[in-house]
């Protein structure tokens, strides 16, 4: 009997290109009339950290570990390489935050791979995933507190991938992404502010998979 055992290792993450077009109430440490900001959150895009198939969150965001399909584009691309089928495709929906009466915020995920190669060893892979994230309608309001104006924020990551094994237990693969943040779409601006109300970046990533075939119990190979 033989066991499967996969170790995935995000190796190396990098940013690059990032667009300083971005806008925010909070500029600095400082907001728009020159207090300090406080405890402000200043996390970018957490969207990229929000779980898209059903199968790796219900397995507590197992996804490293699990077998490969089309959603390793989210956890470890360099997994695909290793995949049974050579064509895959994966489309998932996220209500997020339902519980809580959100109705209107959702994740949505499109992944998928293609695998060839003629060697059965040294496999190769390329595959593509698109996340667009809604975050509803918000009310925007001034530093008193009244509401100057309604906002639909939306967030997208589309990202392509290539992986090559190495031999039949490693394979490696890189991946470049293209996000885009635009937290006040359909917001026309307030007091005479002039700014571009959305950020850009590209990122790249790094992957390596690692399969152990066997698992030796007491010395023995089984």
């Amino acid at each position: 009997m033989k066991k499967l055992v996969f170790v995935s290792i995000i190796s190396i993450s990098f940013l690059g290109g990032t667009g300083q077009r971005g806008w925010s109430q909070c500029i600095n440490r400082f907001d728009l009339i020159g207090k300090p900001c406080g405890g402000t959150i200043e996390t970018a895009v957490p969207f990229l950290r929000i779980i898209p198939d059903a199968r790796s969150a219900a397995m507590g965001d197992a996804g490293i570990a699990l077998s490969a399909d089309a959603n390793a584009m989210h956890f470890n691309a360099s997994k695909l390489a290793f995949a049974e089928d050579r064509l895959g495709i994966a489309i998932s929906y996220t209500p997020w935050l339902r519980n809580l009466g959100f109705k209107d915020i959702y994740l949505s995920d499109l992944a998928g791979f293609f695998r060839f190669g003629k060697n059965e060893n040294r496999q190769q892979a390329i595959g593509f995933e698109v996340k667009y994230f809604s975050q509803g309608e918000v009310q925007l309001t001034d530093e008193m507190g009244k509401i100057i104006g309604l906002s639909y924020p939306r967030e997208v990551e589309t990202a392509f991938s290539y992986t090559r094994q190495l031999n039949s237990s490693l394979a490696l693969g890189v991946t470049a992404k293209y996000i885009y943040s635009n937290l006040t779409f359909g917001f026309k601006g307030y007091g005479g502010i002039d700014f571009i109300p959305y950020a850009d970046s590209w990122a790249g990533d790094f992957s390596m998979t690692y399969k152990n075939l066997s698992l030796r119990v007491d010395n023995r190979q089984i």
